[in-house]
């Protein structure tokens, strides 16, 4: 009789850290992450629960001191907490189970299983009962010896609300790494559209893990012993950035806009990359027919008098962005942070936070068009095409206005 083929797969990725892909049959193939502490076993999300024996799958490959586990979730998407119910704590198995843990930042989401996972949106899919043992805080340290606490061989618990409101992100300091769920990664799109996704949360989540990394990573010339000290200093940026550090757009009709690219046949993403139509059009007083003479006129002097605007730059605190080293692929090189998402890659590089922070602020500004959209929701890619992200038009006209003070329509 032929062996079953496994639904899983795993690839060692540190000293302690594994990560395995489940091959479900959503076309989901969510990454999760065994890591191997002294004292028992931390995986980060259980996948879809359809692959199998998850339990046993770890067991045998990865945990062979049979220490206990602890379950963490980044979140409570079907395609993360769908094998929760394997880890139970009983008094049946062995190894033991300590518990499943999410982050404590929106419970009532969390508990919501049946609407906010999504299992219902994928048919087939199905949730099994289990139960949170332990809600954390932000700043926790997850210890991976309860006998000697020590915080760099721990995790710390971040929220990264955004793609969802109980979004948590675990930094581990013994690996220079950040599992982030799916806060964010490369090649794909990034939601920011499902139930209870918000622009705003995700742009200040975005530059709060700035900070943090920058106060708490390895980048940092300070050494800090604790970093939950440093979730605990890292501001979540709900305030606009300063005026002067945000080029803002000069107020004119979009109707005026349609009527332009109307007019000229001129894919507004060309455009952009000759003159800036919104000054235009300031110049000819908001009227169409005079930009498209102008245009037509002279092509040349259009971009002259209303030169591209530049996209703009992701600030935090009041100081320009620093860049964290690029790179790709395991194992981490000293003094670097890696991402290790829910999907895609396990070791993308940390400065995509930063990148995608532009790219929102790009998105919300009108500097970067929709490259896939309709009336309620636009797609947007990075210069590089690495990034993209999906989102509803609302919400970023939201952000347009309570960041940009801009009230033009998307």
């Amino acid at each position: 009789m032929e062996e079953q083929r496994s639904a899983f797969v795993a690839e060692r990725l540190s000293e302690r850290v594994w990560k395995v892909v489940e091959d479900d049959p959503f076309g989901q193939y969510p990454f999760m992450y065994v890591v191997v502490g002294e004292d028992k076993v931390v995986l980060i999300d259980t996948g879809t629960g359809h692959g199998g024996d998850y339990r046993g799958f770890v067991t045998e490959r990865m945990n062979t001191r049979r220490l206990p586990y602890l379950v963490v979730n980044t979140h409570i998407h079907f395609d993360h907490v769908g094998g929760n119910h394997q880890f139970i704590p009983d008094e049946v198995h062995d190894p033991p189970s300590l518990g499943i843990c999410m982050g404590g930042n929106n419970r009532g989401f969390s508990q919501n299983m049946e609407i906010n996972s999504l299992v219902i949106a994928h048919p087939g899919a199905r949730l099994l009962p289990f139960e949170v043992n332990r809600w954390l805080a932000d700043g926790e340290l997850i210890y991976l010896d309860d006998s000697h606490t020590d915080p760099q061989l721990a995790l710390c618990v971040i929220y990264t609300p955004g793609h969802t409101p109980d979004s948590l992100s675990l930094y581990a300091p013994f690996d220079n790494r950040l599992f982030i769920g799916d806060f964010i990664y490369p090649f794909t799109v990034v939601h920011i559209d499902c139930l209870g996704g918000n622009a705003s949360a995700y742009r200040q989540t975005l530059r709060k893990l700035c900070d943090f990394l920058f106060s708490a990573g390895p980048n940092n010339t300070a050494a800090v012993t604790d970093p939950s000290q440093a979730v605990a200093t890292a501001t979540p940026m709900s305030a606009p950035m300063p005026s002067a550090l945000v080029q803002q757009q000069p107020r004119v009709s979009s109707e005026a806009e349609k009527a332009f690219f109307a007019a000229t046949g001129l894919d507004p993403a060309v455009a952009a990359a000759c003159f800036d139509i919104a000054t235009l059009l300031e110049l000819c007083d908001g009227s169409a027919e005079a930009a498209v003479e102008l245009y037509l006129t002279n092509p040349g002097e259009a971009g002259t008098l209303a030169p591209p605007r530049p996209a703009p730059v992701c600030h935090y605190n009041t100081a320009p962005v620093q860049k964290l080293p690029a790179y790709y692929g395991p194992p981490p090189p000293p003094g670097v942070v890696v991402l290790s998402c829910g999907h895609v890659e396990a070791a993308f590089k940390a400065e995509a936070l930063f990148d995608m922070c532009t790219l929102i602020d790009s998105a919300a500004t009108g500097t970067v068009p929709s490259s896939l959209h309709d009336i309620t929701y636009g797609e947007y890619k990075s210069s590089g095409g690495d990034l993209v992200v999906h989102v509803a038009k609302y919400q970023l006209q939201k952000l347009r206005e309570e960041v940009f003070g801009d009230g033009r329509a998307l």
